[in-house]
């Protein structure tokens, strides 16, 4: 972890969470192109997560981080013939590091393509809920210095990840 560590200082890295926010099924949010990283956690419901042909389902209180490039799709609607779509109201929480452009292609060959923690294995990170926990906290209250916590929130996460 020393050389993760290492390298985030060496480089420009800006985390952010870009939407927070309830959605309706049917919904789908697609991501193509992405020369950052992203992070999704399902605060409330369920989606379905398409990472490059590969299916996930997600639950409340799961999080899904995904490598710089990972194009990737959430949605209630299956992917998947036989699967049921999800009818849930969902609340996502989406994130972002991006890096200063000199350093994205090492990048993407350091970070893992894709991490999910279920819901069950926040037992075993703590810190992890209590900061995302704060982060959605800060990031709807809006109030002043909100934006600048929730970037240095959204790094301290890519620490864990990278």
């Amino acid at each position: 972890m020393e050389v993760m560590s290492d390298i985030l200082r060496a480089i420009r890295v800006v985390g952010s969470v870009y939407f927070c926010s309830q959605v309706e099924a049917p919904w789908t949010k697609t991501f193509q192109d992405l020369d950052y990283a992203s992070f999704h956690m399902i605060r409330r419901g369920a989606c379905w997560a398409n990472i490059d042909g590969q299916i996930e389902k997600l639950k409340a209180g799961d999080l899904i981080f995904l490598g710089p490039g990972q194009n990737h799709e959430l949605s209630s609607l299956s992917p998947v013939k036989g699967k049921p779509d999800l009818n849930d109201t969902t609340l996502l929480l989406c994130g972002s590091f991006s890096f200063s452009r000199a350093a994205t292609t090492p990048l993407m060959d350091v970070f893992p393509r894709m991490t999910i923690v279920r819901d069950k294995d926040f037992a075993n990170h703590p810190w992890l809920r209590s900061t995302f926990d704060q982060l959605s906290a800060e990031y709807m209250s809006q109030g002043p210095g909100s934006e600048l916590i929730v970037n240095k929130l959204t790094e301290i996460i890519l620490d864990h990840f990278g």
